[in-house]
């Protein structure tokens, strides 16, 4: 489970910093867009070659590492354009993990997370309308 995470961690990051130079993405967060997205490049790269021991973790320890890091995705919306993000696609890869990988008692949660997260764009940004 860690390492395909990890992968999906990587592929987001690099998608993430490449496409906040394309035409028409907000620009003006790109510091901290490009930090974010090394951050979590790292983080992916550690969980792909075992540098954060995820192979040995409960699954419990797994549910409570995606609960913690959803929140980073949801840094990754603001930053990029709260409801025009072109990271929101994102969010049905980690529901599809949480649902793949997790059973019943912890998938429920954790899609109920994803959904909030993929709401907050309604709290501030005024288009998302």
């Amino acid at each position: 489970m860690g390492r395909i995470s990890g992968v999906l961690w990587v592929v987001g990051a690099l998608i993430g910093a490449a496409g906040a130079f394309l035409p028409g993405a907000v620009h003006e967060a790109l510091p901290w867009v490009l930090g974010l997205s090394a951050a979590v490049l790292l983080y992916g790269i550690g969980s792909v070659t075992g540098w954060i021991p995820w192979q040995h973790a409960s699954i419990n320890a797994l549910a409570f590492g995606m609960v913690v890091t959803i929140p980073v995705v949801g840094l990754a919306l603001f930053l990029t354009g709260g409801s025009l993000s072109y990271i929101e696609p994102f969010l049905i890869c980690s529901l599809l993990y949480a649902a793949f990988f997790f059973p019943a008692r912890w998938a429920w949660p954790l899609a109920i997370e994803l959904i909030l997260v993929a709401g907050t764009p309604l709290l501030y940004d005024p288009d998302a309308t």
